[in-house]
């Protein structure tokens, strides 16, 4: 009976993704939110879709990507950033995520659990 009532009770319970938390590495920052993943970059950023991380750590998520430059937009840019694939593993908290944007090359970064960051922007 207890086994049931636990069942019933954790079932109303999201769980909480192995990524959960905020990641750094060199000049990149990683904000993990319910609503997926939040990448800024010195001079880029992207928003991936919520990831399923299997039993290994692995993970593979679709979003965009945008790269940046110094100095105001152009009257061309959209500002919506291009389709990318996410490829990630997780070992601890040590998180390796590959960028494959639709056009230019892929980008490899390796993030830090809970390292703090100090970000400079594009000039």
């Amino acid at each position: 009976m207890f086994g049931i009532c636990l069942a019933a009770a954790l079932g109303g319970m999201a769980m909480a993704s192995p990524l959960a938390g905020r990641y750094g590495g060199d000049g990149a920052r990683l904000d993990v939110r319910a609503d997926g993943l939040r990448l800024d970059l010195a001079c880029a950023q992207a928003t991936i879709g919520t990831p399923q991380v299997d039993a290994r750590g692995n993970f593979t998520a679709t979003g965009s990507y945008q790269t940046a430059h110094g100095g105001p937009d152009r009257v061309d840019e959209s500002g919506r950033g291009n389709p990318a694939r996410f490829v990630g593993r997780l070992a601890g908290d040590r998180l390796t995520l590959e960028i494959v944007p639709a056009t230019g090359e892929p980008v490899t970064l390796h993030l830090d659990r809970n390292r703090t960051v100090k970000m400079v922007r594009c000039l």
